[in-house]
């Protein structure tokens, strides 16, 4: 199940320091660089989708995703680097919100 974030979410689960690493999922392998921390603010306001990624991404390191609603292709999508321990803090957060809601129902 996907698990959509907010910007503000995103931001907060970035690493410290003024790089971030990312990657994209080419059809031959993983393409990485190493991107500003406001370049990747800036791509991140400028996506449509922000989103939790799966065991396989997030145990490299890179927690989250990016990308827009006309992403075709799994090499449209940014994978983007994360601390492990804000990530997990806010899974945890969002968990317990939809646990709320589902009580609420």
């Amino acid at each position: 199940m996907k698990t959509y974030i907010t910007i503000e979410q995103a931001i907060s689960v970035l690493p410290d320091g003024d790089f971030v690493h990312t990657f994209y999922h080419t059809g031959f392998g993983l393409v990485g660089a190493d991107w500003s921390r406001d370049d990747i603010l800036d791509k991140l306001r400028s996506c449509d989708i922000i989103e939790l990624t799966g065991t396989a991404a997030r145990g490299m390191g890179h927690g989250i995703c990016a990308y827009n609603k006309n992403a075709k292709y799994q090499s449209d999508i940014l994978f983007i680097e994360t601390d492990e321990a804000r990530v997990s803090a806010l899974e945890k957060e969002l968990e317990a919100v939809e646990d709320g809601k589902d009580d609420n129902d």
